[in-house]
């Protein structure tokens, strides 16, 4: 992103590059060792500053993940939004005016990880 000093620029190229943006899931293997379980977990306005100041962020819980993902935004200031975006989360970021009109189906990530193998 060339635009040096003009955000509309920057956030217009980076609209461009997010629209573009989409990631796949490649089906589960029938390998029983090589099978792994996801758990998304979103908590309406649960952040780690949250967790630090109630002493939790080593919670036992949180310890028994193999990858934890923790230095990510959801470009949302409130919880709704945030949600959202979690649930498209196969593609890139929307205007937040687009988060409340249909998105692709190739979006949705609880889909896209049904089609791959993944059971509740």
């Amino acid at each position: 992103i060339n635009a040096t000093n003009n955000y509309d620029a920057i956030l217009a190229a980076f609209r461009q590059q997010e629209a573009q943006r989409t990631a796949t899931f490649s089906p589960l293997t029938a390998t029983p060792d090589a099978q792994f379980d996801i758990i998304v977990l979103h908590i309406c306005s649960l952040s780690w500053d949250d967790l630090d100041a109630a002493k939790s962020l080593n919670h036992p819980l949180l310890s028994r993940f193999d990858y934890l993902f923790k230095n990510f935004s959801s470009a949302a200031s409130y919880s709704g939004p945030a949600a959202i975006r979690l649930l498209r989360a196969s593609c890139g970021q929307q205007p937040h005016k687009d988060l409340y009109d249909p998105a692709p189906a190739e979006c949705h990530l609880f889909a896209d990880l049904a089609q791959a193998g993944f059971t509740p």
